[in-house]
């Protein structure tokens, strides 16, 4: 019922193709998840990036997701009580923090690292029409090459 409340096409949600005349509210942000199947922003950015560079999934042997979903996440060891998240991490379902170093420190660990920043990969319409955040740049790592 929802669903139809929000008809329209002033927003798209690339991955199951909806249209909408807004997104949903999130618990901690307006306008964030698809009113049809509740993903984020960060999900239609890597969505864009596969349609965009097809070859990425076509090439790959293997796949590093950086910030697993919920059910990934029991798996992990982490902190687990919701205030000390908060503490430690400034919001209750974060499981760690990655500072401006993250490029630097996969580097180390054995990939070449392409930033990609939204406005630049997929131009300011796409962005705005899609509510993709500007600072969630997702980070592209390739195992390093034999020297």
């Amino acid at each position: 019922m929802l669903v139809r409340a929000h008809r329209g096409d002033a927003v798209h949600y690339p991955v199951c193709g909806a249209d909408f005349d807004s997104f949903k509210d999130d618990w901690n942000r307006a306008n964030a998840l698809c009113w049809n199947c509740g993903s984020h922003e960060r999900h239609r950015a890597q969505w864009l990036l596969f349609e965009r560079r097809p070859q990425l999934l076509a090439d790959a042997q293997s796949l590093l997701h950086f910030a697993p979903e919920w059910a990934l996440r029991r798996r992990f060891p982490s902190i687990t009580a919701a205030a000390d998240r908060e503490r430690e991490f400034l919001q209750h379902d974060h499981v760690r923090l990655y500072a401006p170093d993250i490029e630097e420190r996969l580097e180390q660990g054995g990939f070449e690292v392409e930033m990609i920043e939204p406005q630049r990969e997929f131009g300011s319409e796409t962005v705005a029409r899609c509510r993709i955040n500007d600072a969630d740049y997702i980070w592209l790592c390739r195992p390093k090459s034999g020297d």
